[in-house]
């Protein structure tokens, strides 16, 4: 895993100092001039606690919050295509933008997420849950309004989608964690099906399946909250989902839904 710091500030300005930390790393001071960056490498470790915060400061101003936390979906470090995991902060004027890419500071892509300033200028942020799903604001809105922002969901989707040949064998499966047996279910070509779940407060929730199609068959985890694989975490501030694409030569797998013949979907094993 990577985290990145970038400098977008304005020319002629002061320049931007940081300090970041985890429990047991000190990453020390450190001093960025306009367009320059700093990141850093470091391994999640077993239980998912691995939290890294910085502290800001630029001319008369300063903020602290967390730039990686293993145990959310925010901020979202997956992998894009077949990149490390990163996440990128880009710091200006304004605020802090961040991206799972390294873009153009200029780009659309940055995704403001923190200065938090209210209309008196006093910095506040709330937070609203409706539906297991938590929606962000700078200022106090009606809860019904637009202006919400989703970050994230409290509930997961995995999603089986049959990508097999036409005229042969439907696909067979049976899915079940420790509390739930999902049953024995059968797709058609094209066909899929899902569920949802929340992930229980140990992170110790785990999904398997059991496929047959024709005379194979293979047995694997589809979903297991205690690794960061797969990885289900949210597309565009959407739900978290996991997809698995079952094809003749093996399971595919992608957090967003694409077509069958798409190269988005990466191949984790084989019948």
């Amino acid at each position: 895993m990577e985290v990145h710091i970038v400098n977008g500030l304005p020319d002629n300005t002061w320049w931007l100092v940081f300090r970041c930390q985890s429990k047991d790393d000190d990453l020390g001071y450190h001093q960025l001039l306009v367009g320059q960056e700093y990141y850093w490498k470091f391994r999640v470790n077993f239980f998912r606690t691995t939290l890294f915060f910085c502290h800001f400061y630029w001319e008369n101003k300063d903020k602290i919050f967390n730039v990686f936390k293993a145990s959310t979906a925010f901020p979202d470090c997956s992998p894009v295509h077949d990149d490390p995991p990163r996440c990128f902060w880009l710091v200006k004027d304004d605020g802090f933008y961040f991206s799972k890419k390294m873009v153009d500071p200029n780009s659309l892509d940055w995704e403001k997420l923190y200065s938090c300033p209210g209309a008196d200028n006093t910095p506040r942020c709330y937070w609203s849950v409706k539906d297991d799903v938590f929606y962000y604001s700078n200022e106090m809105e009606d809860p019904d309004s637009l202006d919400w922002k989703k970050m994230y969901s409290c509930k997961k989707e995995i999603h089986i989608v049959n990508g097999l040949p036409d005229n042969t064998y439907s696909l067979v499966f049976r899915c079940q964690s420790k509390d739930d047996d999902l049953g024995e279910h059968q797709l058609l070509v094209g066909q899929e099906y899902y569920w949802k779940f929340r992930v229980n407060f140990f992170k110790t929730t785990l999904f398997f399946c059991h496929f047959y199609w024709g005379d194979q068959d293979n047995v694997f985890d589809v979903f297991r909250a205690s690794t960061p694989f797969p990885d289900c975490s949210p597309a565009a501030d959407d739900t978290p989902r996991c997809y698995w694409l079952v094809k003749d030569d093996g399971f595919y797998y992608s957090n967003e839904m694409a077509d069958p013949d798409s190269l988005d979907w990466k191949k984790y094993f084989s019948w």
